[in-house]
């Protein structure tokens, strides 16, 4: 996690599958460009699978769905 309130970011990390969420996108930027100091990494845009989970979300309307099928 960095950061403090309302800006702050999370990353999940699985082996080497990395999401990176947060409210604000400049806080997401950040943190890649620390990532990528150190890493080789690639940005893949706004998540609709993530191992296994399938991700849904409306920005405007501020709400997010996470669920897995059987």
């Amino acid at each position: 996690m960095l950061g403090e309130g309302e800006q702050r970011s999370f990353m999940v990390v699985y082996v080497d599958d990395i999401l990176i969420f947060s409210p604000s996108s400049d806080l997401v930027k950040e943190v890649m460009l620390k990532l990528q100091d150190k890493f080789k990494c690639k940005t893949l845009g706004d998540v609709n699978y993530y191992l296994g989970l399938h991700i849904e979300r409306d920005v405007e309307k501020r709400w997010m769905r996470v669920h897995q099928k059987n």
